[in-house]
């Protein structure tokens, strides 16, 4: 028997970076033994370890760690860290290439982000009692993406993604994909990603877990593989007024040599207040689950899945269609003799609106937005 333990949304910074620094893992030991009853641990970075850099534009708080954290974060017992995420670039090409210092000197591996396509994609896998489990980390487009030539995370393409597996997979015997994206704070994923990560299983995949959307969501099994929409923060010190960014799963994976992967979790929680991870208390523990099995038994129904979808939709529609500028046929008569529209954009606004629309869940919801808050082409009736 292997085990795996994954561990959710990681950020060294705010209370959390001077205990890391100095390799302090008190205030970590609850979790750090679950981590290390294991025979590998992997965790999402969710900023770069780094000093230096110069802040990219972007929709979103830039974030970044000290180097020596990753001193502190090997304490705990982190084996690999995953790199495919929205902020690994806040800090550009020096904030990653500090990252990965900083993991070598602490033997910790990365995966899932690189200086080009081909480094991002470049395989993690551990070698237990003679199996082989290679690790796969995507991430959805946040500006910037890995390409032929430039440094990011490893976008979350299909095609790209069924090409990897194809390259990679005769090199290991499981594989497990962690997948950034999804809608933050949504619990359940978008019929898009859900869609994706079943592709991913059909190409191969025997666990994917989804990170990201910092909520605990739910979970199924496609074709006895576990899927996991949603696993929560790990440790991240971020004002955020929501309760739910407190609490995440620990996501243990246990593979043998013929029989499908089983995925277990525990409970953890920190705060804002005080340094540190721990496991949850139990009946606070057995609340969470609870609450993430009603959202499992939604997800396997069709139709109330789509409701829950559709809500959500039609809750955030205006934000998203607020980021169209859509400006009336006469304005634009005007605008095509005068060019006033460039000027009254600001670039912070220009970046977030690529944003919205490069980003594959965001686009997701202003699709459907704009289909709501427009005549059904195919119907049409009023949506």
């Amino acid at each position: 028997m292997s085990r795996i333990v994954i561990a959710g949304d990681l950020y060294a910074g705010g209370s959390n970076e001077a205990f890391l620094m100095n390799a302090d893992c008190d205030a970590y030991a609850e979790v750090s033994a679950v981590i290390r009853s294991a025979d590998f641990a992997v965790a999402n970075l969710e900023a770069p370890l780094a000093v230096d850099g110069a802040a990219r534009r972007k929709l979103g708080p830039n974030l970044r760690a000290h180097p020596q954290t990753a001193k502190g974060l090997a304490g705990i017992g982190i084996s690999a860290f995953c790199l495919a995420n929205n902020h690994i670039m806040d800090y550009g090409v020096v904030g990653l290439n500090s990252t990965t210092a900083a993991c070598r000197e602490n033997s910790i591996a990365v995966f899932g982000a690189g200086a080009n396509i081909a480094a991002a994609g470049s395989p993690v896998i551990a070698e237990i009692d003679g199996l082989r489990i290679g690790f796969l980390g995507v991430a959805e487009h946040d500006g910037v993406v890995a390409t032929r030539t430039e440094a990011g995370p490893l976008p979350a393409d299909p095609i790209l993604v069924h090409r990897w597996i194809l390259d990679n997979r005769c090199m290991m015997d499981r594989l497990v994909v962690l997948l950034h994206g999804s809608l933050e704070h949504f619990p359940f994923p978008t019929p898009r990603v859900r869609a994706f990560c079943r592709y991913l299983v059909d190409c191969g995949a025997d666990a994917v877990i989804c990170q990201h959307t910092h909520i605990i969501g739910c979970e199924e099994r496609y074709r006895d593989a576990p899927i996991l929409y949603g696993q929560g923060n790990f440790m991240f010190d971020y004002k955020c007024p929501r309760d739910t960014w407190w609490v995440g799963l620990l996501a243990v994976l246990d593979f043998d040599d013929t029989a499908p992967a089983q995925m277990s979790y525990q409970v953890v929680e920190s705060s804002c207040a005080i340094a540190g991870v721990r496991l949850a208390a139990p009946r606070m523990a057995t609340a969470v689950m609870d609450a993430m099995r009603l959202r499992s038994i939604a997800l396997r129904d069709e139709d109330e899945f789509d409701a829950i979808w559709n809500r959500h939709s039609a809750d955030q529609a205006l934000w998203y269609l607020n980021w169209l500028d859509s400006i009336p046929a006469l304005l634009r008569k005007v605008d095509r003799r005068l060019h006033l529209s460039p000027k009254l954009r600001s670039p912070g606004r220009l970046v977030s609106q690529h944003n919205v629309i490069a980003c594959e869940s965001h686009r997701e919801m202003l699709l459907s937005a704009l289909a709501r808050d427009s005549d059904d082409p195919a119907t049409g009736r009023r949506k």
